[in-house]
């Protein structure tokens, strides 16, 4: 509702009330029109202090919603690049804890020092060549059932195995 409507309907049932009185005097009209109008007035005030709140919160939406939803060429080159050189950084950081990683304590380098002494007072190890036309004895397969009925399956395997 606008003030001026709640105006007048203030007006119109202090002034009803007023008319229904009717020995009432001049005086105590204006100050029920007086008390009417500050009432009106407080709640005008008030109104337009929600209303101003309502306008501030409106723009407050409006500038969050008039940004841009894109960015100039310049933008995302820039943006590229602290990117690239974030990436980099990391990059460099990851390859100094793997050099880091590949230095070997003392103690364990002893360890591998006596491993490779065992390792050659060790005997030889024969190496086996290949050789495709050497043959290889073949080993007996025991078949169970082996004269039972042929089902469908076994003629398939059959083909495919035997």
């Amino acid at each position: 509702m606008k003030a001026k409507e709640v105006l007048e309907k203030l007006q119109n049932v202090f002034l009803s009330q007023a008319e229904e009185e009717a020995p009432a005097t001049e005086e105590v009209k204006e100050e029920v029109a007086l008390e009417a109008t500050e009432e009106v007035i407080e709640e005008v005030k008030e109104e337009v202090e929600l209303a101003e709140e309502v306008k501030e919160e409106v723009k407050e939406e409006a500038e969050v919603q008039a940004q841009p939803a894109y960015i100039t060429a310049t933008e995302l080159s820039s943006f590229k690049d602290e990117l690239r050189k974030e990436f980099m950084s990391m990059l460099e950081a990851l390859m100094k804890d793997k050099e880091d990683d590949k230095e070997v304590p003392a103690n364990l380098a002893a360890q591998d020092k006596d491993i490779a002494v065992a390792l050659e007072e060790a005997e030889p190890v024969e190496v086996l060549q290949p050789n495709p036309e050497s043959e290889v004895d073949k080993q007996l397969v025991n078949q169970f059932s082996a004269h039972r009925r042929m089902g469908t399956k076994d003629r398939v395997y059959k083909k495919l195995f035997g």
